[in-house]
């Protein structure tokens, strides 16, 4: 977005003025380099907090202005501003324990993880490069600043950050920052879990390919940590799968990473529940007929269940937890949506989360490519639920479906409160919506709810 950067430099401009330097830093300036949009821009500068108080509309975020940085709302953007800053002793391997004031933007930049992440920018479009980030930018090379071992046991988050630069598209990292991130790798379960889940989300954004999402979980298992950080994903990978189903590749993990590359900017809730629909597997593999045949009977309801315990562990909000469980869990159901009955297609393709349904179960049948459905035929079911959807949507929400009142069944059939209630609504419901029946056809829905009642009787 060349307007921000217009504004950014414009920034840099009326900091000058007031006596300061001022520089661009960070993913900004790699971003720029490599002729993409930049959608955030950091700034660095020697400014005291003091006078960016005094001269700017500025936000301290959380208590950052205690280290030195403040938000500032200059015209229309916002640019995370930070004093030129050196930091020392990491016993969290996380916090610096020390934040010093540093008198230029060398001591500023030494302090940064990568190279392509260590270059600043200044008002003039002068690149200040002091550890050849251009260099390693062109050959797509990432790699540490100064001793990786010291870089990453400064912050080992920095392990993963490594794995998501490095799956840029045609990057590679660096052998000794390879080599330092396989040895501390162990020491990852020291990060904390937000932190993990929010790179796992970037890499996954909605600007970055499906490819540089399945690259990223590769390079995590080769820097081995993925099986501290996902080990359910990790577990994936000694499960054989059918070569007559799964022609794509001899394991469930080599699957679930072709499936991923099909999501081709898709949202990173899309990309994450392709990662986890068959994590299950590893809970309900059978091997029949002397390994002549590998069966995941219900592998989606334990996919889902581990799901679950993924969410929680790293502390995904509880709407993105329901929606990659409803991804997961529901993912076998879309080969049967062409025959399904409109009754249970209503209940599906009414959730909020259906089309994140959608993306895992194109993924999931085309990283097979056309092997047993055609795109057309894909299309078709898709269709068909969308008629569902158009017709009962203003009476089904989040799969409640309200064709029928709990308190009418009650007076037609002269029963109290209880479970008997819930059982004939769901009856009547998807006999309405099953035989078209116009919900405000009195007569026909008092006939269905007593037969919905006896039939619950003869059931009992």
């Amino acid at each position: 977005m060349e307007d921000l950067m217009n504004v950014a430099i414009d920034y840099l401009c009326m900091l000058n003025n007031l006596g300061y330097d001022a520089y661009i830093v960070g993913g900004a300036v790699r971003d720029k380099l490599r002729g993409m949009e930049v959608y955030d821009v950091d700034v660095a500068t020697n400014c005291p907090m003091h006078v960016l108080e005094k001269n700017l509309n500025t936000h301290d975020i959380g208590k950052s202005k205690d280290f030195g940085i403040l938000l500032v709302l200059y015209k229309k953007y916002q640019f995370e501003t930070a004093q030129f800053r050196t930091e020392s002793g990491y016993s969290d391997g996380r916090r610096p324990d020390k934040v010093k004031i540093a008198d230029n933007i060398l001591s500023d930049l030494s302090r940064r993880d990568f190279t392509v992440n260590a270059m600043a920018l200044d008002k003039d479009g002068i690149i200040i490069d002091p550890f050849g980030g251009q260099k390693d930018l062109q050959n797509k090379l990432i790699r540490s600043v100064g001793n990786p071992m010291a870089r990453f046991d400064e912050d080992r988050l920095r392990m993963i950050r490594a794995a998501r630069f490095g799956a840029m598209e045609g990057f590679s990292i660096e052998r000794d920052t390879r080599l330092a991130i396989r040895r501390l790798a162990f020491f990852i379960d020291r990060v904390s879990k937000e932190r993990v889940r929010m790179e796992l989300v970037k890499a996954a954004d909605l600007s970055k390919p499906g490819k540089e999402f399945a690259k990223f979980i590769q390079l995590l298992d080769r820097l081995n940590l993925l099986s501290k950080i996902l080990p359910e994903v990790h577990a994936m990978k000694y499960f054989k799968q059918d070569l007559t189903h799964h022609p794509e590749a001899p394991d469930t993990l080599g699957h679930t990473l072709k499936a991923i590359e099909l999501l081709e900017f898709k949202p990173w809730q899309s990309k994450i529940a392709t990662l986890f629909h068959d994590i299950g597997k590893t809970r309900t593999f059978d091997d029949q007929k002397e390994g002549k045949t590998f069966t995941y009977y219900r592998h989606e309801i334990e996919s889902a269940n581990l799901t679950r315990q993924i969410c929680e562990r790293l502390k995904f909000s509880s709407y993105h937890t329901e929606q990659l469980i409803f991804a997961v869990e529901n993912h076998m159901k879309f080969q049967r949506l062409a025959s399904m009955k409109p009754s249970k297609v209503a209940r599906i393709v009414n959730s909020p989360h259906f089309e994140t349904l959608v993306d895992v179960c194109y993924a999931d049948e085309f990283a097979r490519r056309e092997k047993f459905i055609k795109k057309e035929e894909f299309q078709a079911a898709l269709n068909r639920a969308y008629e569902v959807k158009e017709k009962w949507e203003n009476r089904v929400i989040n799969s409640n479906i309200t064709l029928v009142s709990g308190k009418l069944i009650m007076e037609v059939l002269g029963i109290r409160p209880g479970k008997s209630v819930g059982r004939v609504k769901r009856i009547v419901e998807d006999a309405i919506i099953n035989q078209d029946i116009d919900p405000d056809d009195t007569k026909t829905i008092h006939d269905i709810i007593l037969k919905a009642f006896l039939l619950k009787e003869e059931e009992e």
